[in-house]
C-alpha cells in the first residue's frame, strides 16, 4: 500500500497520537515529575510481598524481580513513560479503529471532543500511581476482547488489575464485564458461552480473594511494613509512615470509637470530604458535578439504546452500562479523592462509548446519530458539557 494513502487513511490515529504527544510534552515542562514520585508514589514501586502479603504489592513484588531494592526514581519515570507512552498508542489506535470508517458528520463535533480532550491530560496525571496499569490492561482489553487467538488474555489482565488495586472492580471492572458479555450478544454459541463462563470463574475468584480472603488472610500489618519501608523510601518521616503507608495501604482508621468498623470508614471519609476548608469543599462538589454533567450524554444515549432495543440480552446490556454512576457513588465512599475517581466515571463512560462504535452496533449507531444531532442544535447543552470537560483539563488538579 502506497505510504501516502496509508498515512491518509489512518489520519485520526496520527492527530490523536500527536496531540497527546504535544500537550505531554507541555503538561512535563511545567511539572517536577520526579520531585512528584520522589515524595509520594515511590513505596508503590518498592514494597513488595517479602514484608507480607497486601494486594497493592503486586507491582513492587514483579519489579523487585528486576531491580531488588535498588530501583532508583529516575529508572521508575523511565519505565512509567513507557508505559504511558503505550497507552497513548494503544488509545490512537483504538480511536483511529472506531472512527476512520464513521462520516465526520455523523460522528458531530461533540463525540471527537468528548473522547480526546480528557484523555491527553487525564493520563499523564495518573503518572507515578498504580491507575497508569489500569489504562494500559483495559484497552489492550477492548482491542482483544473479539480475537479468538487473544481474547484469552481478557480475564488474566483483569486479575492483574485486581492484584495491582482492588478498586479496579469498582472502576473499570463493569467495562471489561459489558465488553465480554456483548460479544454473547452479537453472536449466541456455545464457544462465546464458555468464554464468558470461564471469564466469570476466573474474575469472580480473582475478586473474592483480593476483596474479601486477601484481607483477611493478610500476613502483615502496617506496622511491619512501616518498619521493612524503613532505608528503602526516598521519603521518611513520622507523618509519611502514618498517612501514607497505614492509610492508603491499609485503610486503617483512628483508634477512635465512631470510626468502628465498615460503616466508620465510610463516615471517615465522609468526616474528611466535608472539615477541609470552604475552598476544598467547593472543588470537591465541583468535580463531582462537572464531570457527571460530562457524562450526561453517554447516559442520554445508553438510556435511548436500552428503550430502543427489542431482544431481552441487549436491553440488559445497556442496562448494564448504567452501572458506571453506581460504581462512581461507591468509590466515593471508599476514598478521599473525589478528584480522582470521578474522572475515572468519566473515563469508563467514554471507553464504553468507544466501544460500541467500534462494534458498530446498529441499535447504538441509531440512538448515537439523533443525540449528537439533538446537542448539536441544544446550544446551551452543548456549551455547558464542553465547558465542564475544558475546565477538567485545564485545572491542573491531580487525578
Amino acid at each position: 500500500m502506497n505510504a501516502s494513502k496509508w498515512i491518509k487513511d489512518n489520519k485520526i490515529f496520527f492527530i490523536t497520537f500527536g496531540m497527546m504527544m504535544l500537550v505531554s510534552f507541555m503538561y512535563l515542562v511545567k511539572k517536577d515529575i520526579i520531585h512528584y514520585i520522589d515524595n509520594y508514589y515511590y513505596p508503590l514501586y518498592v514494597i513488595n510481598y517479602d514484608c507480607g502479603f497486601c494486594s497493592r504489592l503486586l507491582v513492587g513484588s514483579v519489579f523487585s524481580l528486576f531491580f531488588g531494592d535498588t530501583l532508583g526514581t529516575v529508572n521508575l519515570i523511565r519505565i512509567l513513560m513507557c508505559v504511558y507512552v503505550f497507552s497513548c498508542l494503544i488509545l490512537s489506535i483504538f480511536i483511529n479503529n472506531c472512527l476512520k470508517n464513521t462520516k465526520y458528520d455523523t460522528i458531530g463535533v461533540y463525540a471527537f471532543f468528548i473522547v480526546i480532550s480528557p484523555v491527553m491530560l487525564a493520563i499523564l496525571r495518573f503518572l507515578g500511581t498504580l491507575d497508569l496499569f489500569w489504562f494500559a490492561f483495559v484497552l489492550s482489553s477492548l482491542c482483544l476482547v473479539d480475537k479468538k487467538g487473544w481474547r484469552w488474555l481478557v480475564p488474566l489482565f483483569c486479575v492483574i488489575s485486581l492484584g495491582i488495586y482492588e478498586l479496579f472492580a469498582t472502576t473499570y471492572l463493569p467495562v471489561m464485564a459489558i465488553a465480554v458479555f456483548y460479544q454473547f450478544v452479537k453472536k449466541s454459541n456455545v464457544s462465546n458461552f464458555i468464554y464468558i463462563a470461564v471469564c466469570a470463574l476466573v474474575v469472580g475468584a480473582a475478586t473474592f480473594y483480593f476483596l474479601i480472603v486477601g484481607d483477611s488472610t493478610m500476613k502483615m500489618t502496617s506496622d511491619l511494613m512501616v518498619e521493612f519501608a524503613r532505608g528503602r523510601l526516598d521519603s521518611q518521616g513520622n507523618t509519611f509512615d502514618e498517612y501514607y503507608l497505614r492509610s492508603a495501604f491499609f485503610w486503617e482508621l483512628p483508634e477512635v470509637e465512631k470510626y468502628s468498623g465498615f460503616s466508620g470508614y465510610i463516615k471517615y471519609n465522609f468526616d474528611m470530604f466535608t472539615a477541609g476548608d470552604a475552598s476544598a469543599i467547593k472543588n470537591n462538589i465541583y468535580f463531582i458535578i462537572s464531570n457527571t454533567l460530562s457524562a450526561v450524554p453517554f447516559f442520554c444515549l445508553v438510556v435511548s439504546a436500552l428503550k430502543k432495543s427489542k431482544k431481552p440480552l441487549e436491553k440488559f446490556t445497556f442496562l448494564c452500562c448504567l452501572s458506571t454512576f453506581v460504581f462512581m457513588i461507591i468509590n466515593l465512599l471508599l476514598s478521599t479523592d473525589t478528584d480522582r475517581f470521578s474522572l475515572h466515571f468519566l473515563l469508563a463512560s467514554l471507553l464504553i462509548l468507544l466501544f460500541f462504535i467500534k462494534e458498530k452496533d446498529s441499535v447504538f449507531s441509531e440512538c448515537h446519530d439523533e443525540i449528537i444531532a439533538k446537542i448539536g442544535k441544544n446550544k446551551a447543552v452543548f456549551a455547558i458539557v464542553g465547558f465542564s470537560i475544558a475546565r477538567i483539563v485545564l485545572s491542573g488538579v491531580r487525578f
